[in-house]
């Protein structure tokens, strides 16, 4: 699929075409959905939104810890590592677990509370450094514009039945 992508968007104008492509028809609507489904059960953090739209950029960082769409990573170590008394040995496959990352109280003061004034810390929603997300920053913008409109727009209300969540345990809208 990657190979058949790249060759329908090969252009030496547009880097990085395929995985923008994959973050604009894919990632944006899954994690809109979450974030916007999270503003909505927060009535108040919505309010406090529309009241101080300055607060987006944190806001965004915090709807990626909440309401990312990946909750596992899979990994292949490179080099032998010892983390504590784990010992990873090169070639092995790691399992990473984002939601414990995301609810973890040292770096995120009551975590499982929705503060979109939260300072951002340490959220892997997109990744991080060499393993980061190729659209982060397209993400991140476009997260920004679509949930300022969303919030100008729209009221929170009741559910009028529960929400069933499509994906798998590693992609999840």
């Amino acid at each position: 699929a990657d190979a058949e992508l790249n060759s329908e968007l090969k252009n030496d104008v547009q880097p990085m075409a395929g995985p923008a492509f994959v973050a604009l028809s894919q990632t944006l609507p899954a994690l809109l959905a979450n974030a916007w489904f999270l503003l909505l059960g927060q009535p108040a953090e919505l309010e406090r939104l529309r009241e101080n739209p300055d607060m987006l950029p944190r806001a965004v960082e915090e709807l990626l810890r909440m309401g990312g769409v990946a909750h596992v990573l899979h990994r292949q170590a490179i080099a032998d590592v010892q983390l504590g008394d784990l010992q990873i040995k090169a070639g092995q496959r790691v399992r990473l677990l984002l939601d414990p990352v995301h609810h973890d109280p040292v770096h995120f003061p009551e975590p499982d509370q929705l503060d979109i004034s939260r300072r951002a810390s340490s959220q892997f929603a997109l990744g991080a450094g060499s393993h980061s997300c190729a659209a982060a920053a397209l993400l991140r913008m476009a997260v920004g514009a679509a949930t300022a409109a969303f919030v100008e727009h729209f009221r929170a209300t009741d559910s009028a039945s529960p929400v069933e969540w499509p994906g798998g345990s590693g992609f999840r809208w």
